[in-house]
């Protein structure tokens, strides 16, 4: 989050610097903040989902490896 409001932040800057209305910088920073916000969440969700369903996969690989150990135990 902060990296999104810095980098609004120095766009809305920018705009001002090249006299842009205050009004229309103000519109357009929000607008870069939502956006780039959105679109962390939405990554930083995925990575956490990723990790989950590896960590799933890796419970299954060695529930299965356990079931092959104890078999060949038997036989």
């Amino acid at each position: 989050m902060f990296f999104a409001l810095l980098l609004a932040d120095v766009v809305a800057v920018v705009m001002l610097v090249l006299s842009v209305h205050m009004k229309a910088a103000l519109i357009i920073g929000a607008l870069v903040f939502v956006i780039i916000a959105l679109v962390m969440a939405l990554g930083h969700n995925s990575r956490e989902r990723l990790k989950k369903r590896e960590a799933e996969a890796n419970a299954k690989i060695a529930e299965l490896q356990e079931q092959v150990d104890g078999s060949q135990k038997q036989g």
